[in-house]
């Protein structure tokens, strides 16, 4: 989150050569930050797909309602289509 700075969307997305190695293990298809945190997609569908969440503090899930997402513990929560 701190070497990447949000577009004028209030987003932006992290090039795949630019993943940390523990993200990147994950293989995931997405990697997004936002204000709210970064969601790293996993399997991507047409309700907003599945993926974890690694929330600022104050949030619980970056990019579902919170009732949508669980917590994984150490502050990451996994999330399915809501």
């Amino acid at each position: 989150m701190k070497t990447h700075a949000l577009g004028p969307d209030g987003w932006v997305q992290v090039p795949k050569n630019q993943w940390p190695r523990t993200i990147a293990s994950l293989k995931p298809y997405d990697v997004t930050i936002y204000s709210s945190g970064v969601a790293i997609g996993i399997e991507p569908g047409m309700d907003g797909g599945w993926g974890d969440d690694v929330p600022r503090k104050g949030h619980q899930s970056v990019s579902v309602p919170d009732e949508c997402s669980t917590s994984l513990g150490h502050g990451v929560f996994w999330h399915g289509p809501c």
